[in-house]
């Protein structure tokens, strides 16, 4: 019996010490965000700036391409202001929704969320990306009109 309650003590005293680190990993954390919460003004958030001084739907269509997935007006519009696009309206979802539909790029899947238009395989180059319509190298030189 007094083996049974040594090794229960010592048992007891091994899950005190792992708890023990826990909460002083916790304590580090808690004290980690409180130095940065004196640094940011009271009330503010902290915000990317990865988008400033992009326009709407610049910024809308490099944020769909960087998640990968369709999003709704709701998100497109939280993420810009949350990356940094600057602006002055009351309602910036309607002001990105009233951009991203008049964007070619962008466009209305099945369910009603905003993707990246899909080019079609058939307007692609073998050699890359780009539409067939674009130079794979920069502009190309006009020919001189003989008329």
């Amino acid at each position: 019996m007094a083996d049974e309650l040594a090794h229960a003590i010592v048992l007891l005293k091994t899950k005190l010490a792992a708890k023990q680190q826990e909460v002083e990993a916790l304590n580090r954390a808690i004290s980690q965000l409180e130095q940065v919460a004196r640094v940011v003004e009271p009330g503010s958030t902290l915000v990317s700036t990865e988008f400033a001084g992009l326009t709407i739907g610049e910024a809308a269509k490099r944020w769909l391409a960087e998640i990968g997935r369709p999003a709704t007006t709701r998100e497109i519009a939280e993420a810009l202001l949350a990356n940094g696009v600057q602006t002055t309206s009351k309602n910036f979802t309607m002001t990105a929704y009233t951009i991203v539909r008049t964007l070619p790029e962008i466009e209305k899947d099945e369910h009603g969320l905003w993707r990246l238009r899909q080019v079609p395989s058939e307007q692609m180059k073998a050699d890359g990306d780009l539409p067939k319509s674009l130079p794979a190298h920069g502009p190309q030189p006009r020919s001189k009109s003989r008329g």
